[in-house]
């Protein structure tokens, strides 16, 4: 299914709040362009759009006040023409190993008393091999990121995984959020013949100096280029979350929160495949359910949360972590 007119893609509630955030002045010259651009998809075009130059050049325009809820039509429009309906998951975290080599200041696990409160463990096959084949009986062709805390290359088994999880989701993309502590050329090259869609290196070092394991990837990289379409290197993370209010971080790289999109079309499940609202959640304190005995969809199409995903992206923070990790 594809729309033609973002207006079928979105309520009258959602076209309002638009409204709402604009106010009453004249509307920018840049919302025609975007809506234009948003409503002219084709299937092919929906997973691309993002990534043209176009949108970029518009949504630099954009405040930051409605830039989610832009995302949030976007990410509508992928699931109307994905999978025929609104209110879809686009994007799967699977958290294959809770175990991390390190303890960045910015992340919980740098606090040994919360570090204390989750297993170190790995993923039990069995439960992984369930939550792809749920993902297959209904066809996913999202991303699967094999994270959540853990550093995936931590995970004894997990080229395994990707291999699994391509051969059963041949239309998803299969990727790994890393350190990079771990990955060699040949742990690289591996990954790829297992697969992997992508991996998304982040240098973590506060200095930003290159560990040497990643000053021999990044010449790797450059000396065979092609294998830069499945792995690039960033160099820290430019905005933080304070992690619903277990760490500490500076003011101004904190997020400014106004509505909580991400939820809306994102699952995330724990190394003993719980269900938790979001990858803030560190502790687990809003579970919605576990996908080995409840199934992935019926836990993502229960009532508490659609009521969630409904009041979160419209700025209402019920629990006690929202309110917290927004402020």
């Amino acid at each position: 299914m594809v729309t033609n007119d973002l207006e079928e893609a979105l309520s009258g509630q959602d076209l309002a709040r638009l409204d709402d955030i604009l106010g009453t002045k004249e509307k920018p010259k840049y919302l025609p362009s975007l809506k234009k651009l948003l409503s002219n998809l084709s299937s092919k075009a929906v997973n691309s759009v993002r990534r043209s130059p176009r949108y970029r050049r518009i949504m630099e325009k954009v405040p930051p006040s409605l830039k989610p809820i832009l995302r949030e039509a976007q990410y509508e429009l992928t699931t109307l023409v994905q999978d025929g309906r609104r209110d879809m998951f686009t994007a799967v975290a699977i958290e294959t190993t809770s175990i991390c080599n390190r303890k960045c200041g910015y992340c919980p696990n740098s606090k040994p008393d919360l570090l204390a409160k989750r297993p170190q463990k790995e993923m039990d096959m069995g439960l992984y091999i369930s939550i792809i084949d749920d993902l297959a009986r209904i066809g996913f062709q999202g991303r699967v990121a094999l994270q959540h805390y853990g550093e995936p290359l931590k995970d004894s088994q997990i080229d395994e995984r990707v291999r699994i999880a391509c051969e059963k989701l041949p239309l998803a993309l299969i990727t790994l959020y890393s350190n990079g502590d771990m990955l060699t050329p040949e742990r690289l090259e591996a990954l790829v013949e297992a697969g992997i869609g992508n991996i998304l290196v982040t240098n973590h070092n506060p200095s930003g100096r290159m560990s040497s394991t990643l000053r021999r990837l990044n010449a790797y990289l450059d000396e065979n280029p092609e294998m830069r379409a499945y792995c690039q290197v960033r160099n820290g993370i430019q905005t933080l979350s304070n992690r619903t209010g277990l760490v500490e971080i500076p003011e101004a790289k904190l997020r400014n929160i106004q509505y909580c999109v991400p939820p809306t079309h994102n699952a995330v499940i724990d190394v003993e495949g719980n269900a938790v609202i979001c990858s803030n959640d560190y502790l687990g304190n809003v579970t919605l359910g576990n996908v080995q005995t409840d199934g992935i969809m019926n836990i993502w199409n229960s009532e508490r949360y659609r009521t969630l995903r409904h009041e979160l992206k419209r700025g209402i923070f019920t629990e006690e972590i929202c309110k917290t990790c927004t402020g």
